[in-house]
């Protein structure tokens, strides 16, 4: 799992490459993780300071659309 400043900087990135001021620079991003199971390791960090490092901190997380696996598909 990676910082929220790690995918705030992608996007800004994106953005101005492809000059385009939608999400990511208007393109796809997967990411695949269960967020309620993985928590940042932040050395000496407080709780806060973990919360503070989550991808829902983000700024483009209200912009983002959640899609839920229903069925189990294994290949």
């Amino acid at each position: 799992m990676m910082n929220r400043l790690a995918f705030e900087a992608a996007d800004r990135h994106l953005k101005d490459i492809c000059d385009n001021q939608n999400t990511f620079g208007g393109k796809l991003v997967l990411l695949g993780e269960d967020f309620r199971q993985m928590l940042h390791l932040i050395t000496h960090g407080s709780c806060e300071s973990i919360v503070a490092a989550m991808i829902h901190q983000a700024t483009f997380w209200n912009e983002c659309s959640v899609l839920h696996l229903r069925i189990n598909m294994r290949l």
